[in-house]
């Protein structure tokens, strides 16, 4: 109980008093001479910003649950504090940013209270946390769908590695490492599987249920395949731990959000994605279901032969996909997406006849390519896109407010034709004015 007292105390008489705090600190000038004390979780915005009024009730919210945990949860208007803004490179609105001594982490995920607080505690722990005892994996399993582990003696090759692909994606996965006294178990019991490893260190992943080894002679076999078409841009650089990280840190058929697409799309995969419609409080109908479930079923029929090439998962908003295929996607429906050539490919089969074996197929067409791919990254492409683009969000502004969008856009074209007019009529008036002239003088 004294101890408990003294600790509290402490955290009374912390440098700024925040430390325990749960509400949002307003920050300005003074922000960086203090941004390395602590652990800080600060969103950047600006007053006009509407997706920073939508975040405001949310960000409340993560102030009341991470404040107790010894995080100080603040805001900069950068409107107000461009220096500041600029010295911690703000490149757009709302920005997140965890501070953590030197280490500065940005969140490019999805603006819900669930995502943003899971990223802050994550991220503000060690990039690999230690687990003491083979009990502790039951823990983490119930806790955690998806995660790696390293076990064996922290030392060497692989633990470098495997320490630095855990620092390179803190922000979107969870590490941990069996202590050395822990590793010497003969097998693992891991949620109802045991598996018996053949030698140490090793590191495995855990996900979909499943606990999975990583093969170091497959991996380097595969990265020579690859080494041709390597591309920095995809995600997949570095050691073949690294490149094993990438590829299996997305469970087997995952929810693709407008926050994780991007993560996604960098795992080297084909991504094969329902897409579905969600209503504003994450419910679909029937129908959206049953398709669903029927993609997911071939997710686990295919995953023993399709897991290195295809990445399944689904989206519940049509609108991320439309800009990709340039037009209005009618849920539901499937799609196949290569990120790396910019390219995607349809099935024209009705949903009601998109059954197991139909989705089957279609992949395997895809793989043997006998089906034409669609889109690109040509220069006459990206001009569709961006037209593409500009429409429908016209037409979402009419939707929403189309008297607004009316004196927007109706403002300057009623403008430009009142000048047009005036030059045309001026030019009449100066005709006129000249024969009234003539007729004076004759």
């Amino acid at each position: 109980m004294q101890q408990f007292f003294i600790v509290f105390l402490v955290s009374i008489c912390s440098y700024t008093s925040a430390l325990g705090s749960t509400k949002v600190f307003e920050l300005g000038d003074s922000f960086l001479d203090v941004k390395n004390e602590g652990i800080w979780f600060v969103k950047c915005f600006a007053p006009w910003c509407a997706h920073c009024k939508k975040l405001e009730p949310v960000w409340k919210q993560v102030a009341q649950f991470l404040g107790p945990q010894g995080f100080r949860v603040g805001r900069i208007d950068c409107t107000r504090f461009p220096n500041v803004c600029s010295e911690i490179n703000v490149t757009g609105y709302p920005q997140i940013m965890l501070f953590k001594g030197d280490e500065v982490v940005t969140y490019n995920g999805d603006r819900n209270r669930e995502s943003i607080i899971d990223f802050g505690l994550r991220v503000a722990g060690p990039p690999v946390r230690i687990l003491r005892d083979p009990a502790d994996f039951k823990d983490v399993a119930r806790t955690y769908d998806n995660f790696f582990t390293y076990l064996g003696d922290r030392q060497g090759d692989l633990w470098d590695k495997y320490e630095a692909a855990a620092k390179k994606y803190l922000a979107f996965n969870y590490f941990f490492a069996a202590s050395p006294s822990c590793a010497e178990q003969e097998s693992w019991e891991f949620s109802s599987q045991k598996i018996k490893l053949k030698k140490y260190p090793a590191v495995a992943v855990y996900k979909d249920g499943r606990f999975q080894l990583y093969d170091e002679s497959n991996q380097i076999k595969a990265e020579a395949l690859r080494s041709s078409e390597a591309n920095s841009e995809s995600g997949d650089e570095g050691t073949s731990l690294n490149h094993w990280v990438n590829k299996e840190r997305f469970s087997r058929f995952v929810k693709v959000t407008a926050g994780n697409f991007s993560q996604v799309a960098r795992s080297g995969k084909l991504l094969v994605l329902a897409v579905l419609e969600e209503n504003k409080i994450g419910e679909m109908t029937a129908s959206m279901k049953v398709f669903r479930r029927m993609m997911e079923e071939v997710s686990k029929m295919s995953s023993e032969k399709y897991s290195n090439k295809y990445q399944f998962g689904w989206v519940g908003n049509p609108d991320l996909i439309n800009p990709i295929v340039m037009e209005r996607i009618i849920p539901p429906s499937l799609i196949v997406i290569d990120p790396k050539n910019e390219v995607h490919y349809t099935s024209g089969d009705l949903p009601e006849k998109l059954t197991e074996e139909a989705v089957l197929l279609f992949l395997t067409n895809i793989e043997e390519g006998t089906i034409q791919a669609e889109g690109g990254s040509g220069l006459f492409t990206r001009i569709q896109r961006t037209y593409f683009q500009a429409r429908i969000s016209l037409e979402d502004m009419w939707r929403g407010n189309p008297i607004l969008t009316a004196v927007l856009f109706g403002l300057p074209v009623g403008f430009f034709i009142l000048i047009c007019y005036s030059i045309c009529c001026s030019d009449i008036m100066d005709a006129d004015d000249d024969e009234d002239t003539h007729e004076k003088k004759d």
